[in-house]
């Protein structure tokens, strides 16, 4: 059976029922349709939380794929062999592109906030009022690249956050 490649592949790890709600509210109010969780290679299948079948991808993304490689019940996730169209692997030179350098005004009478890519904790010392700076390091983006939604997705974060 030659079996398609899904339109979605939503993995996604989340430590508290807070953060999916602040997630999910940035989401609906924001013209981002997905997120873009990158695994790396050692994280293992046991490592991830939650992996969507086809029929929750369907039901949540608003689809109707059938003869996917993902289109089985969920107790055969633990015996799922790499499928044939993910097999091969292409040398690939990935970019990020990361938005403009600009102007940081600074109150040297507020402590400082240095948010960072993986560090936007919207609970994170939010009883202070503070300079509250994101940290978009291009050498971390060389060596671990992605796609200008995901950045994208990340500023309306830390725009929102700053207005917490």
């Amino acid at each position: 059976m030659n079996l398609a490649l899904p339109k979605f592949l939503p993995t996604l790890s989340i430590g508290s029922l807070d953060e999916a709600k602040i997630l999910s509210t940035i989401l609906k109010s924001s013209n981002i349709k997905y997120v873009e969780i990158t695994l790396r290679s050692s994280i293992s299948v046991e490592g991830i939380e939650y992996i969507a079948n086809q029929d929750n991808i369907n039901k949540y993304c608003f689809t109707k794929q059938k003869n996917t490689f993902l289109d089985i019940d969920y107790g055969s996730f633990s015996t799922l062999k790499i499928p044939e169209i993910l097999k091969e692997t292409p040398d690939l030179n990935l970019t990020t592109s990361l938005p403009k350098q600009r102007k940081i005004d600074i109150d040297e009478t507020l402590p400082t906030c240095v948010y960072n890519f993986y560090n936007l904790d919207p609970n994170w010392k939010t009883d202070i009022c503070a300079n509250r700076i994101l940290l978009l390091e291009p050498s971390h983006f060389q060596e671990y690249p992605v796609s200008k939604n995901t950045i994208a997705f990340r500023i309306y974060f830390y725009v929102h956050l700053k207005s917490i």
